[in-house]
């Protein structure tokens, strides 16, 4: 609180620098009165100069707490409107803003950047992929068209084919297992049997198959 007034500012312990942008600055009544400054405060994740308007001193409020602070007002702060080549949190990402967009819709499942939209019947699928792509439009993100599948009954997916009838594995799962040469040795027969672990939900009783 400065002033009685909630704001947003950004807090730098190690250099002793409080930042609040020119907006949050203008909301203050009364607003305090600016003085030079030659501190440079860079943005954090450009490593660019901000432009700096002024300083000015007041008495913060925070959490029963009241002390006295310095804040430097910036013309702006900046952050990436898209996401960066090279970002390795990018995969941890994008799955929480799909999931953001798609949670609550009945009959929706996503991975990644794929999307299975599904339903007890024709109405139900419709209803949900409508509200699906409405979202998806609101949000800006785009599909590929050569890529996705409408109105079909069977689907593959993540080495598992889904249908009316229930899930069964992947025909190319099934025949890289039938096709495998008999092991001839204990890392082979360690590979093979990794090989098998996918489909072992499908086989009844799979531990006593491969027991000694």
């Amino acid at each position: 609180m400065i002033n009685n007034h909630a704001i947003k500012f950004v807090v730098d312990t190690g250099a002793s620098v409080n930042v609040i942008t020119n907006t949050a600055y203008k909301a203050l009544s009364p607003r305090p009165k600016l003085s030079p400054s030659s501190t440079s405060v860079y943005s954090y994740n450009t490593k660019e100069k901000l432009p700096i308007l002024g300083c000015f001193s007041s008495r913060v409020r925070y959490k029963e707490r009241t002390i006295e602070a310095q804040f430097y007002v910036v013309e702006g702060l900046r952050r990436f409107k898209r996401l960066m080549f090279g970002v390795n949190a990018a995969p941890e990402i994008f799955p929480h803003a799909m999931s953001d967009i798609l949670h609550d819709i009945p009959g929706v499942t996503h991975f990644i950047d794929d999307i299975i939209v599904h339903g007890k019947d024709r109405a139900a699928h419709d209803a949900s992929l409508t509200e699906t792509l409405k979202r998806l439009t609101q949000r800006g993100v785009k599909l590929n068209k050569e890529k996705c599948l409408f109105g079909v009954n069977k689907l593959s997916f993540l080495g598992h084919t889904f249908g009316d009838r229930g899930i069964s594995p992947e025909a190319q799962k099934i025949k890289a297992i039938t096709s495998a040469k008999a092991p001839t040795s204990i890392s082979e027969l360690r590979s093979f049997l990794g090989m098998t672990q996918f489909v072992s939900r499908y086989i009844a009783h799979m531990h006593q198959s491969r027991s000694p």
